[in-house]
């Protein structure tokens, strides 16, 4: 039986080839991604201590899931503030490499996994969750060092909409918060701005953004924040998508850089 090359559906065939072919090149691209971060500290210095969790009640509506503690014993200043970075979502593998990079300058760094319970959104407050998180952070802290009554702290956060901002006022160890991409709800209001980002405190609060959203769709959130008489305390990380890939070293050295003037 011959085969009849004018009876093949070449559209047909041209179609599929074009669609396996995008597929191919988008899986690609996600394995760059994915493969791009390390999984481990590289610096053999920092010494990594890990916990399970931190002992809440049942009703509490913020519970720490897991936290370690990198120290570089080398380097480290008991002097300089613990740097505690806090996060919802387990895998993010750019705060592995901020870890790594603060711990490496002399930091202690405390990351933080942090759940927020179902019922937070219906009967909770900005102002509970902002307390319950304090909480955390304090029981964390004495649990570290058995001197959360003396270390001082200063707050990171990563792209974590229902934990930002958090406005912490009359806390003596409590330095600032370094905010990086803060996504807000749409529906707030620009004169609300300055009080939800607790930039009506005595304290040091920063944000960080990057330039684009994903490839190069703008940051939308950049302009929520526009306008405002504290944009002054924003840094815009130009041509960075939102997984700062490519500009971990320029993201490191912002955030060490405020490190030390919130610190001074």
């Amino acid at each position: 039986m011959s085969f009849d090359i004018f009876r093949v559906d070449w559209i047909l065939v041209s179609s599929v080839a074009i669609i396996l072919l995008i597929t191919f090149l988008i899986l690609v691209k996600i394995y760059k991604i994915l493969t791009r971060w390390r999984n481990t500290l590289v610096n053999e210095d920092i010494l990594l201590s890990s916990q399970n969790s931190v002992q809440r009640t049942n009703e509490s509506i913020i519970k720490a899931c897991r936290w370690n503690l990198a120290i570089n014993n080398k380097l480290m200043n008991k002097s300089d503030p613990i740097i505690i970075i806090l996060r919802t979502k387990r895998r993010i593998s750019l705060l592995r490499v901020v870890t790594e990079g603060l711990s490496s300058y002399g930091l202690r760094v405390i990351n933080v996994l942090l759940s927020l319970s179902k019922k937070s959104s219906i009967d909770s407050s900005k102002n509970d969750i902002n307390d319950e998180i304090i909480c955390v952070i304090n029981s964390i802290m004495e649990n570290t060092s058995g001197s959360a009554n003396n270390d001082k702290y200063i707050l990171i956060s990563y792209n974590d909409k229902n934990f930002n901002p958090i406005y912490i006022k009359n806390e003596k160890n409590y330095l600032g918060h370094i905010i990086i991409n803060s996504k807000l709800n749409i529906k707030e209001k620009q004169e609300n701005l300055i009080e939800n980002t607790g930039f009506n405190s005595t304290k040091d609060s920063y944000l960080i953004f990057s330039e684009y959203s994903i490839i190069k769709f703008k940051n939308k959130t950049i302009e929520k924040y526009r306008g405002t008489q504290n944009f002054h305390n924003s840094i815009i990380v130009r041509d960075a998508t939102r997984n700062f890939k490519y500009f971990e070293t320029i993201l490191f050295g912002i955030i060490l850089k405020l490190i030390n003037k919130i610190k001074s």
